[in-house]
Formats: structure tokens, C-alpha cells, sequence
């Protein structure tokens, strides 16, 4: 995307949010009869300007903000007979907390237009099929397989993988009927979903969780030691490519493939990466075998990688310890991990890890306490995080991207997209109230507040999104301005509102030197906010 277009994107987020928070100021002072003087959007010189009746409408050279500005704003000064009664200061309390509330409030009331507007639209969506499932959890107890397509979650139609998801995360612990559509076959499956751990940077609660995957899900594969696949040199993170000539994209494709194979052979095609040390730097190099698994007695003796230890650091603190690449990982701290969800949700960053592998068939314990190491994240900059030493095989969680011809197109009728862009809202406003309460109480890093160049970096990453995406963002920007502009900051929409609140209640006016010193101060609160916040986006884009 050129950065002509980059900028257009971010001239017209910006200019739209100002836009839309000034416009609810304007109009609740028109309400109520006061005189609006100017209608500003953006700061400092005049650019353009043109007045329309009593009003002057102006865009200004700095577009990082905008005002409304209103005759009898400063009670210090007089206002000229013929506005009396028009004046600002003048109105009663509950009527400049409505005008202050007003420019907050399009800003909140906003967004779940917004996500209408997406929702009535079609939009691709990642399909009901199931990707990969993960062993020890209720799906796999239930039989549901890869490559099922789930067509209902207790009566309630699934369209989408998402929309199956948001049926199974607020059911965990109950009882949920699955019908799903296998190769042409309708199945109803029972299961009752366990719980999983959900974190972000603001939370964590538990979800409804049964242990499936979205997508398609590459064929990597772990071989047992001394089984008809391993004496056929077959080895751990092989991707198969082929069966008996017959293509392999995805793993339930080779599940298929493979199904009931008994004594026979069968020739794979596989594709094996290894790690090539060069002075510069180390590269991964690719290499396509064919390799025949002779007829025997026994299974093939192909596992599931997602547990196998693909990488340990040489001199590190699990290396010293005793592991070893193709480790599996059984156990954490006594409890059994069958996959990465539930090895997650057991060691939740813990620097002491006390694990139990399977080495070519025998249990061996494995103990260590991981040094803490700092990280750096886009958004929130340093991190401190334990540096365990080895690495899983991530490559198995990461889909085969659908083609365009795959995915589904997903709308919503009128009432059922005003609902979900709702919920959306209520959601996203949740998640920014407890972000800025962690920031105030110091839970969450200072760093992560971002200035003009993080909004100009996420809007052009959503403008190449397309518009549906754009959309979007420009929703997420308003909740999170209206909500900073309700706080009771001096100078901010919500120290005008606890000002009038107060004049209402005590029946008399707050002191003209009050007021005055609190705009000083929120000045200079505003400028060291925008210093930080200009800091951390420089060391964002530039230091990381």
C-alpha cells in the first residue's frame, strides 16, 4: 500500500473521530441555545475557514484534536449584552454536563453502528471445520474428528468457526450436543467442555473450552522409536506430502489416508527442514524424500508432535538439566499436558519447571529454574518472561491458509447486526476500562500507551485489511477516545462533567481560581501524557 494512501487512511480515521466527538458537543450547545463561536477541527493556525451564521467553521494545522468553542467559556470575561443568556457559563450544571457528556458520548454510541454496518455486509469468515484435534480433551472423547464440519451447537445453527466458538466458550462445565457433517455423514456427538484459561494484557477468565482447532492444519508428524515408520527412517517433524502418491495438504487429510492401513506398505513423500550454521547466521534448509514403510506386523508408529521438544539451547538451563530434543513432554509439576493448550495453562510463566518426558519409552524427570529475560513487545515494550531454553514445534498450530474460494461469507439481518455490534462494544469498552485502571494502579506498563505514530502504524495496517477492517479500527479508536475523554482530567470533557456535578449538588459555583489552576495542571498533564506517549513510539518503531 503506497504511503499517499497510508495517509489518506489516517487523515480520515482522525478527522472522522474529531469530527464525530466535536459534533456532539456542537449539537447539545445548539440544544440548549448556546452560541457556538467556532467549530475547530484540529489545533493552532487557520488553514481553511468559512462562517455560517453566528459560527465559524474552521480546519486547522495541527489535526491532533479539535474544539468547540462557545461564547462565555471563560467566566472572567463579560459577555456582550446581546449574547446574554447564551453564554456557556451561564447554563445550569445539568446542562453543561450534558454538553460536556455529548462529545464522549458519540464517540461510545458510535461504534456499535459501526459494527452493524460491517455485520449487514458480507463478510469471509474461517468455515465450522475442525482443523486439528487435541488429544486428553472432550472433543476427542466424543469422536469428533478433523476435517468434521460442525454444523449446530445445541440446536443453534454454526456458520462460522467463530460463531461454534462463541456457542462452546460460555458453555463450559454443561452438558452440549455437537451435530456435525463427516464426509457427507450427519453425526450428533455429546461431550461437555472442560475449561481453558484466557489471558490478555488486561484479564484472564476461564472459557468453555472442548479441544479443537481452526483451519488446515499442516501434516507434521512425531515417530515412535523402534516402530515400522522410524526403521524406515521416517523422523520427528517430518511434513508427509504424499500417500502412495496421493497429495497430503493437511493432517486429517493424512489421518484418512492412513486409516485402516494394517500390515501393508505405504510409500510417504516427506519434507524435512534442518538447521544449516553459516557465518552469518543459521538458515533452515528444506528437502523432499520418498521414503517406503516395508509391510510388518504393528502399527506405523506415527504420533502427535505437538508435545515433542524440537529445540533445546546448548548450555542452557534445560539442556543442563537433561533435555533433549524429541523429548515428549507428559507431565508438568505432576500434572499430564497431552498439549500445548494445557502445558500453557499449567506453567502460566513460571520460572521453576519440574518436567517428565518420554524418551524412547522410558519416564525420565526433568527439573530447572529458568532465568527471567527481557522481551520486547510492540505494543507494551519490555517484558520480562522466563527464557526456558527449548522450543516446541509451532509449526503444527499454524494453518494451511484457506483460499478465497473457502472461506464463507457471513451477514447478519438488520436487528441481529445492531445486537452483535452491541455486544461488540460492550466487550471492547469492558477490556478498556480495566486497561486504563491497570495502567492508573501501575498492573500494566506505562509503555503500552501509544501516541499519533502507533494510531498512524494500526490504521494503516487496517486500511490494507480493506474497509470492513478499517471500519473496525476507526470504532475501536472512538470507544477508546470517548472513554479518555471521560476521565476527570483537568481540561478533558470529564472534569467539566464532576465540576457541574458538583456545582448541582452544592448549589454553588466552583471558585474561578480553582478552575483556573486545574487547567494548568491538566496542561501539563496533557503534555507529559503526549511526551510519553510520543516516547514509547519512538522506541516502538525505531529501538526494538
Amino acid at each position: 500500500m503506497s504511503h499517499l494512501v497510508q495517509v489518506a487512511a489516517f487523515i480520515a480515521l482522525l478527522g472522522g473521530l474529531i469530527f464525530f466527538h466535536e459534533l456532539g458537543h456542537f449539537a447539545a450547545a445548539k440544544l440548549f441555545g448556546v452560541k457556538v463561536l467556532r467549530f475547530s477541527l484540529g489545533f493552532g493556525p487557520k488553514v481553511w475557514g468559512v462562517k455560517r451564521g453566528e459560527t465559524e467553521y474552521v480546519l486547522a494545522a495541527l489535526p491532533l484534536g479539535g474544539f468547540v468553542r462557545m461564547a462565555g467559556e471563560d467566566p472572567s470575561q463579560p459577555l456582550p449584552p446581546e449574547d446574554k443568556g447564551r453564554g456557556f457559563s451561564e447554563q445550569k450544571p445539568y446542562r453543561r454536563a450534558i454538553i460536556a457528556l455529548a462529545g464522549p458520548a458519540v464517540n461510545l454510541l458510535l461504534p456499535p453502528l459501526v459494527y452493524a454496518l460491517v455485520n449487514l455486509t458480507p463478510q469471509p469468515q474461517i468455515p465450522p471445520v475442525v482443523g486439528l484435534v487435541l488429544p486428553g480433551e472432550a472433543a476427542q472423547a466424543a469422536g469428533v474428528r478433523a476435517g468434521d464440519r460442525v454444523l449446530s451447537v445445541d440446536g443453534v445453527r454454526t456458520r462460522s468457526f467463530d460463531e461454534m466458538k462463541e456457542q462452546i466458550v460460555k458453555r463450559g462445565g454443561e452438558p452440549v450436543v455437537l451435530v456435525v457433517d463427516r464426509a457427507g455423514r450427519r453425526l450428533t456427538l455429546r461431550l461437555t467442555p472442560g475449561f481453558t484459561t484466557e489471558k490478555n494484557p488486561v484479564e484472564t477468565e476461564k472459557q468453555g473450552f472442548i479441544g479443537i482447532l481452526a483451519g488446515k492444519v499442516p501434516p507434521y508428524i512425531a515417530v515412535r522409536p523402534g516402530s515400522r515408520a522410524a526403521l524406515a527412517g521416517l523422523k520427528d517433524f517430518d511434513r508427509v506430502t504424499s500417500v502412495d502418491g496421493q497429495p497430503i495438504a493437511t493432517d486429517y487429510q493424512l489421518e484418512r489416508a492412513l486409516a485402516g492401513l494394517g500390515a501393508e506398505a505405504v510409500t510417504l513423500g516427506v519434507v524435512r527442514t534442518a538447521a544449516v550454521k553459516l557465518p552469518t547466521a543459521p538458515v533452515a534448509t528444506a528437502k523432499a524424500l520418498t521414503l517406503r514403510i516395508p509391510a510388518g506386523v504393528g502399527p506405523l508408529g506415527f504420533d502427535d508432535p505437538q508435545m515433542y521438544v524440537r529445540e533445546v539451547k546448548r548450555g542452557g538451563v534445560a539442556w543442563a538439566a537433561g533435555l533433549r530434543p524429541d523429548d515428549k513432554v507428559v507431565e508438568v509439576d505432576g500434572k499430564p499436558v497431552e498439549n500445548e493448550i494445557r502445558y500453557s495453562d499449567v506453567v502460566d510463566g513460571q520460572q521453576k519447571l519440574d518436567l517428565v518426558v518420554d524418551r524412547g519409552g522410558a519416564r525420565v524427570r526433568v527439573a530447572f529454574t529458568a532465568p527471567m529475560k527481557e522481551t520486547m513487545d510492540f505494543l507494551e515494550g519490555p517484558q520480562t518472561a522466563p527464557a526456558y531454553g527449548f522450543a516446541f514445534d509451532y509449526r503444527v498450530f499454524h494453518p494451511v491458509p484457506y483460499t478465497d474460494a473457502e472461506l464463507v461469507r457471513i451477514s447478519y439481518p438488520p436487528l441481529a447486526a445492531l445486537a452483535r455490534g452491541f455486544d461488540e462494544t460492550v466487550n471492547l469498552t469492558r477490556m478498556m476500562v480495566l486497561g486504563i485502571i491497570g495502567i492508573a494502579s501501575g498492573h500494566i506498563s506505562s509503555r503500552s500507551i501509544g501516541g499519533p505514530i502507533l494510531l498512524y502504524q494500526l490504521t494503516s495496517i487496517a486500511a490494507e485489511g480493506g474497509l470492513a477492517t478499517f471500519l473496525k479500527m476507526f470504532a475501536l479508536i472512538s470507544i477508546n477516545l470517548g472513554l479518555v475523554n471521560l476521565l476527570p482530567v483537568p481540561v478533558l470533557d470529564g472534569f467539566h462533567i464532576v465540576v457541574s456535578g458538583i456545582e448541582g449538588v452544592s448549589r454553588r459555583a466552583v471558585p474561578l481560581r480553582f478552575r483556573e489552576i486545574a487547567s494548568y495542571v491538566g496542561i501539563v498533564m496533557l503534555v507529559a501524557l503526549m511526551v510519553l506517549a510520543f516516547r514509547n513510539d519512538i522506541i516502538r518503531t525505531w529501538f526494538q
